[in-house]
């Protein structure tokens, strides 16, 4: 593996690793995350492909840029990675947040992509519910209320078995979370909150779409990720009825083979 960093003009420090040979898999984190979440899945999908797993703007060495940041300015950011890969074309898999950057990808270079997994994610915009909610979020971090918002986020995205029998990996994963900067969660929240419906992109995408969707997922709802399943011309769907928000750790041997099958079929 091979860490880079690339500067551009409109985001600053862009910061990725890169690995494997072949065709590119290209793996877009969530809020709170970095690029090393998909160690496992990269390691278990192996050296058939080319693995370029990105930090978005803000994240870890990767710059938070001057002007307000939006879902659109993290599709660029990845588009300037495969340009200075020279890679014409990838299967992208996004968590969550990153998610909503693939769909933002696909609004843009839809021509691009071989195919989109959104894992655990949603093309639906935030309800005013969730828009409040995330406006309150806001207003404690600006607060000094970092620590305390994050402490207590961090195993709401799991399911509730998991976080009984898992303590360890909730430690860990609330560690690496309270290592982002509280600019970096505000700026993904506003983002997150001006991001558009982007259902119609599911609708058009002409490359196949995984979703994978967690039964107990308190942040994308199952019914909310059966809601909009159908709606590209290829899907495939899988449902694991005893996960949270976070298969990569509640349940990785068989998320990274429902991708490893993925990639396989689309390509």
């Amino acid at each position: 593996m091979t860490i880079k960093n690339l500067q551009h003009p409109h985001s600053g420090n862009i910061n990725y690793s890169i690995s494997g040979l072949g065709p590119a898999i290209v793996w877009l984190h969530g809020f709170t995350e970095n690029r090393t979440i998909w160690q496992h899945h990269i390691a278990f999908i192996g050296e058939a492909y080319t693995h370029i797993a990105i930090n978005l703007p803000g994240t870890g060495e990767s710059d938070l840029p001057g002007t307000p940041l939006t879902i659109e300015d993290m599709a660029l950011s990845v588009k300037a990675v495969l340009d200075a890969e020279h890679i014409a074309s990838c299967i992208m898999v996004g968590h969550s947040m990153g998610g909503y950057a693939a769909l933002a990808f696909a609004a843009q270079y839809p021509a691009m992509l071989n195919g989109m997994c959104l894992y655990h994610s949603s093309a639906f915009a935030d309800n005013e519910e969730k828009k409040i909610n995330r406006q309150k979020s806001i207003n404690l971090i600006r607060n000094d209320g970092k620590d305390v918002f994050v402490k207590a986020m961090v195993p709401n995205l799991f399911a509730e078995a998991f976080v009984q029998t898992h303590p360890g990996v909730i430690a860990t994963m609330t560690a690496e979370a309270l290592k982002v900067d509280a600019a970096s969660l505000i700026a993904y929240y506003e983002a997150m909150i001006k991001r558009p419906d982007r259902t119609l992109v599911l609708e058009q995408v002409p490359c196949p779409v995984q979703f994978i969707i967690g039964g107990q997922d308190n942040a994308v709802p199952y019914t909310q990720s059966m809601q909009q399943a159908h709606l590209p011309g290829i899907s495939w769907i899988h449902i694991l009825k005893d996960t949270g928000h976070m298969g990569m750790y509640e349940n990785p041997e068989a998320c990274a083979a429902f991708i490893r099958d993925f990639a396989a079929f689309c390509l």
